[in-house]
């Protein structure tokens, strides 16, 4: 919001250079130098001492928030050009402070033996080779770094340049879920990153008296992608006591997954004032091309939960994981068929990408007729 000198809000608006969006417009139009060099910075923050505990005497684990925000604006050349820059730092970390143990006090527990995840994790280092990572609570992070630059150039009386560019950096932890019914192991985590650049040029010309236009380039590329900071391995969901569960492994939508997106867009808009009439030409056109993969279960996933075999033997939910036996997955039609699911060898050896793109043109003509002064046709 720092860099924002005002919102134009337009309710149903029925200009045709407004368009690619239903209802309503919001337009943001951010602030631009001066002649006179300002600026200002802010911060804002926050840890678990500003916190208290909850009924049952539980804190919310350690925490940190920390936001600075600094803009600067002024003259490159004194009613020539000018130059604006603002930009943004987050730094926050939140706990995941669900807990193991049957006699814990509160509500934020999983309850099921501590003895019963040492189990697990040895069958996962002894038959997998793999380390599911730990139970402890921890914390995550979501950061991001924002810049924005532009610059605002008087080429003459009748021309104006107004180049900008945003920046925008962030990561986010995800891929653990922890609460009284589900429970992950640390190493299920990943990191969320995402970047984008975006970058725009506007021409603002006088044409004489009574002609103006304004063309407008806009190159905008984004960079999404799921990180997977452990080994790779399958996602393992094991059941425990009633309804809970146990999870290990990376998640099956996370294995492979990254988006490219490169949009290109350019715009021109002519405008004519004749007498009563304004006359608007213009052209709008985009270019979209995307680059996405996403290859569900590309290490693998599978259930497990103890079973009884046909000669009336129990086999538990450890031997059953230490014996790589699946079991029937209840969500599947009548329960009769279980989930294992992998990639095959070209998806491994070939990662293959969906590549696509859709390129759109516009044209059109606007008359504005101010047929009265209460009257406006267009």
């Amino acid at each position: 919001l720092d860099a924002i000198e005002e919102f134009n809000v337009n309710i149903a608006p029925y200009d045709v250079r407004s368009n690619g969006f239903t209802g309503g417009q919001s337009n943001a139009i951010t602030k631009s130098g001066s002649n006179q060099f300002e600026g200002s910075f802010r911060f804002k923050g926050g840890t678990e001492d500003f916190t208290g505990d909850d009924p049952d005497g539980v804190g919310t684990g350690e925490f940190n928030q920390a936001f600075y925000v600094g803009t600067l604006g002024g003259p490159i050349i004194e009613d020539e050009l000018f130059f604006f820059v603002t930009a943004e730092l987050k730094r926050e970390s939140s706990p995941l402070d669900t807990r193991v143990g049957v006699d814990l006090p509160g509500t934020n527990v999983f309850r099921e033996p501590v003895s019963l995840f040492n189990q697990l994790q040895t069958v996962f280092d002894s038959t997998y080779g793999y380390t599911p990572g730990g139970i402890s609570p921890l914390t995550q992070r979501q950061d991001d770094e924002k810049l924005l630059v532009k610059l605002d150039w008087n080429l003459n009386n009748n021309h104006r340049l107004t180049p900008r560019n945003n920046y925008v950096n962030a990561r986010d932890d995800q891929g653990i879920s922890r609460s009284a019914g589900s429970f992950s192991f640390g190493n299920r985590q990943y990191v969320f990153r995402s970047r984008q650049n975006s970058f725009t040029a506007q021409l603002n010309s006088t044409i004489g008296d009574d002609m103006f236009n304004e063309a407008r380039f806009v190159y905008t590329r984004i960079r999404d992608e799921r990180d997977v900071q452990d080994a790779a391995f399958p996602e393992m969901s094991i059941a425990v006591g009633g309804e809970r569960s146990l999870q290990a492994g990376i998640g099956r939508f996370n294995q492979a997954n990254r988006l490219d997106q490169d949009l290109y867009e350019f715009t021109n808009n002519f405008t004519y004032e004749l007498g009563d009439h304004s006359l608007t030409v213009g052209t709008s056109n985009k270019l979209f091309q995307f680059s996405n993969l996403f290859i569900q279960d590309f290490f693998g996933t599978s259930r497990f939960d103890s079973f009884e075999t046909p000669a009336g033997d129990v086999v538990s939910v450890e031997q059953a994981l230490r014996n790589g036996q699946p079991v029937p997955n209840p969500n599947i039609g009548d329960g009769a068929a279980y989930r294992y699911s992998y990639a095959t060898e070209a998806a491994s050896s070939q990662r293959p990408e969906a590549e696509f793109s859709a390129l759109q043109l516009g044209g059109y003509v606007q008359d504005e007729w101010q047929a009265t002064d209460n009257l406006r046709l267009t």
